[in-house]
């Protein structure tokens, strides 16, 4: 659905405990996404997604509130965590993803006044998808592996949102996004670097509580397509951690934006 903005505003990218952006329902997978209806090279994008409910519960740990990762791109938009994101002034296409039942999302945005109620007016083709921990693979602590395949004809959104609990970081953790025209070859696919990739995409952890160290990694990106001929792409996933993981998982989502 279209809708306007009149102001410039500024919405939060805070995970944990953001007043600004609320996705509450009842399905396995929920978010929105807002895209400035101006051309692609001058466009803001935000993209937010609901995290699942116990995703980050450990065994000694446990988010006090429900926890939303965003990611925006644009200009101002090269922001970090805890940050407010610009929204100029101007016309957005908002969409609301929802996979297996019903969704409501509030959007507080600082610098309007007033309020108002919206309905999606059609919808939009989302496909989600778990992202399953694979058996760690030597000699690297691979912790994480999967893949998944969709198709790609339109402009659309791809996104991966992967969480983790583990214990006090003792190195680096890696994570990565690879992307294949064709179906990566398990487990070349899956190793660091992302052997015969077409392309790959690091992705960054933040810290979601203390103790013991859940964190949330999240990235999107966008495709402009139609490609000619509209084809196939495969998204492979590798992570490895430098400490013992409690707990992994993880949703990948692609929503096309035009029909």
């Amino acid at each position: 659905m279209r809708v306007r903005i009149p102001a410039p505003s500024t919405v939060s990218n805070e995970p944990e405990g953001n007043l600004d952006i609320s996705i509450e329902g009842s399905g396995r997978f929920k978010g929105l996404v807002l895209v400035q209806d101006v051309p692609p090279d001058d466009q803001t994008i935000l993209v937010a997604v609901r995290v699942p409910e116990d995703a980050l519960c450990g065994a000694t740990y446990c988010p006090a509130t429900p926890l939303v990762a965003t990611e925006a791109w644009g200009p101002g938009a090269e922001l970090v965590v805890g940050e407010q994101l610009p929204l100029p002034a101007g016309t957005y296409r908002l969409y609301v993803m929802a996979e297996g039942g019903p969704v409501s999302i509030t959007l507080r945005l600082h610098g309007l006044t007033g309020s108002t109620s919206l309905r999606p007016t059609k919808p939009a083709r989302l496909f989600a998808w778990d992202w399953k921990p694979k058996v760690p693979m030597s000699p690297y602590q691979l912790v994480f592996s999967d893949w998944a395949t969709f198709d790609i004809g339109r402009e659309q959104i791809d996104g991966t949102l992967l969480w983790r609990v583990n214990s006090p970081v003792l190195g680096p953790n890696r994570t990565q996004r690879c992307f294949y025209v064709t179906n990566p070859d398990p487990p070349v696919g899956f190793l660091p670097g992302c052997p015969y990739a077409d392309m790959t995409l690091t992705m960054n952890w933040w810290f979601v509580g203390t103790i013991p160290y859940a964190s949330l990694s999240f990235a999107t990106g966008r495709v402009y397509g139609p490609p000619s001929p509209p084809m196939r792409e495969s998204i492979a996933i590798w992570s490895e951690a430098a400490s013992p993981v409690e707990k992994i998982g993880g949703i990948g989502f692609s929503l096309t934006l035009r029909e």
